[in-house]
């Protein structure tokens, strides 16, 4: 539940980082993936995030928590834009699969 972790021992590259601009242009649009009562990143951050950016398209999950590891509808569309690049409708939205409590 907590895969998000390995991240914090990967090693830090400093001039890898990309501070921006944000609202260039990509040459693949972006997924972006909001949860609708996400305690750490609230769902306007996802709705602005996605306006900001060049060419991005949110999916929506109706549910609580973090990083949409309870939905396997979002994870079908996250895995599906990362192996053919195509994103979910305009407007998509899954719902989550089991309760966090």
């Amino acid at each position: 539940m907590f895969s998000e972790l390995a991240c914090a021992t990967w090693p830090a590259v400093a001039d890898a980082r990309y501070a921006g601009p944000w609202d260039r242009r990509t040459s693949a649009p972006l997924l972006v993936i909001g949860q609708t009562y996400d305690p750490a990143t609230p769902y306007s951050m996802a709705t602005h995030l996605t306006a900001e950016l060049g060419n991005a398209r949110l999916l929506t999950i109706d549910g609580f928590g973090h990083c949409s590891q309870a939905s396997v509808c979002a994870a079908k569309a996250r895995e599906k834009y990362l192996l053919t690049r195509q994103l979910p409708d305009p407007g998509a939205r899954c719902g989550q699969d089991t309760a966090p409590f």
